[in-house]
């Protein structure tokens, strides 16, 4: 069920790397609940086919800017309108690649190792701001995990009474 609110992933893999993609899926036991169900294309167009027909063909911008509208008229209300409506043109730049980082360590290091041999506790902030939910669900996982976890509200940072220096990470929640 694609559009559900059941688990699921959309995954997007060069084509040549599809086969292999399918056969771990198919190795996991997931050949029956996994599709290829489209491909990107050049024109920044959202079409949907069915039987080699196009049944629906739309600018991705403009499907993209009605799913956003009522998120960006609340974040106007609440937040400040000039980055609301910042983000909300953004959609527009088809050329925009999001957010893409730049590592400034080796992913493939061990962080981890000297933390759990000698039983140190690394102090993480859970970070919370209006709005924000499952701070209480994520310092419990994180102080599951080993860490030594404190709870920091965004007030506390922008007044001083916090510093993000004082912990070894931080864990931003969802809304």
């Amino acid at each position: 069920a694609l559009f559900s609110e059941e688990l699921g992933a959309v995954v997007q893999v060069r084509l040549e790397e599809r086969d292999a993609v399918f056969a771990v899926l198919r190795e996991a036991g997931l050949s029956a609940c996994s599709h290829v169900i489209g491909k990107p294309n050049t024109n920044d167009q959202v079409e949907i086919y069915r039987d080699a027909k196009k049944v629906f063909g739309a600018a991705r911008a403009d499907l993209q800017r009605t799913w956003t509208e009522v998120s960006w008229r609340i974040a106007r209300l609440r937040d400040n309108p000039a980055c609301a409506d910042s983000e909300y043109e953004r959609v527009l730049d088809a050329g925009d690649p999001g957010i893409s980082p730049v590592l400034t360590f080796d992913p493939a290091e061990n962080i981890a190792a000297p933390f759990i041999a000698s039983g140190a506790r690394p102090r993480v902030a859970i970070l919370r701001e209006q709005g924000v939910n499952s701070q209480i669900e994520m310092a419990y996982s994180m102080d599951l995990a080993g860490f030594d976890t404190h709870d920091v509200h965004m007030s506390d940072l922008i007044a001083g009474r916090a510093s993000l220096a004082d912990f070894k990470g931080f864990v931003a929640c969802g809304g």
